[in-house]
This record gives structure tokens, C-alpha cells and sequence, in this order.
């Protein structure tokens, strides 16, 4: 009976001392750990995601327009070809964020970070990306059409062939940004 005992002692403390893993069957909500979970080809309009952890989550093809990420850790996601129209990114991190062809319109990205992320193609019209660290990320063919990019970081980033059509500009750093046949007008 001693054995068995310790057995389950020992047991119950190597638990507690593991760092807590994931539940890609957790309920969404503010706060939720999916890490590394597949939650492509879904419909999670309007959820409240802040301060949730999603580090190589698979959000592709998934439609989360008006989805609150704020101070979220979306570092490595995948979110090619996912629609996140009105999305609010408030001081969430997508450092290294896989988002071709992702769609951003209208959406909110004050103090969030950007950098090192793949966003080839992806829709960035009329949203916030005031103040926002996009240095060494890929914009390639990228729409930011009537968005907010004041002192916009784009230190070393690629933004040939990005349309900046009715953009504000105002103090924008684009120090060694590769900007072939970028379209910037009015």
C-alpha cells in the first residue's frame, strides 16, 4: 500500500512541476492557449481572443472578421488566405506571422508588431498600422490603400509592389526597404 502511494505522490509532483500544454479542444475565449492546434477552415467571427496564446497556430482559410486579438502572442501563426476584416491587434505580437493573402481591411494594429512576417498580397486597406513594427517583414504586392501608417516602421522590409494609394505617410521609415515599383499616390 506504501508503494502505491508514493507511486501516486511522485506521480502528482513530476505534473505539477510541467509546464501546462495547450487544450486545442478549450473553449475560445480571452486568455486561451492554443499553441500549435489546426483550427483552419472555420467560422470564429466576433470572438474575444485577448491575451491569448497562439504560437504556430493554423488559423488558414478561417474567418475571423471583428475578432478581438488583443496582447495576443500570434508569433509563427498561420494565417494565409484567412479574412480578419475589422480585427482589433491592439499590442499583439505576429513577429514571424505567416499571412499571404490574408485579409486585414479595416483593421486595428496600435502598438502591435509585425516584424519578420510574411504578408505577401495580404489586404491592409484602410487600417490602423500607426506606429506599428513592420521592419524586416514581407509585403510583397501587399494593399494598404487609405491606411493609417504614421511613423509606420519598414526599416529593411520588402514593399515592392505594394500599393499605398490615399495612405497617411506622414513619418514613415522605409531605411533600406526594398520599394521596386511600389505605387505610392495621393
Amino acid at each position: 500500500m506504501k508503494t502505491k502511494t508514493l507511486i501516486l505522490a511522485a506521480a502528482a509532483l513530476f505534473a505539477a512541476g510541467q509546464p501546462a500544454l495547450a487544450g486545442c479542444g478549450d473553449n475560445s475565449g480571452p486568455g486561451v492557449d492554443w499553441s500549435e492546434c489546426d483550427k483552419k477552415n472555420k467560422i470564429m467571427s466576433g470572438n474575444d481572443f485577448s491575451n491569448g496564446t497562439f504560437v504556430s497556430t493554423n488559423f488558414g482559410a478561417t474567418d475571423l472578421s471583428d475578432t478581438k486579438f488583443g496582447g495576443a502572442n500570434l508569433q509563427k501563426v498561420n494565417l494565409g488566405r484567412t479574412l480578419l476584416r475589422s480585427a482589433d491587434f491592439t499590442s499583439a505580437d505576429l513577429s514571424k506571422a505567416e499571412a499571404v493573402r490574408a485579409n486585414f481591411e479595416k483593421s486595428n494594429f496600435a502598438g502591435a508588431t509585425l516584424s519578420k512576417g510574411e504578408f505577401n498580397r495580404a489586404n491592409f486597406s484602410s487600417a490602423n498600422l500607426a506606429g506599428v513594427n513592420m521592419s524586416k517583414a514581407e509585403f510583397s504586392r501587399a494593399k494598404f490603400d487609405d491606411a493609417d501608417l504614421t511613423s509606420a516602421n519598414f526599416h529593411f522590409a520588402n514593399v515592392s509592389r505594394a500599393s499605398f494609394h490615399g495612405a497617411k505617410l506622414d513619418g514613415v521609415q522605409l531605411d533600406g526597404a526594398y520599394t521596386f515599383l511600389t505605387q505610392i499616390e495621393g
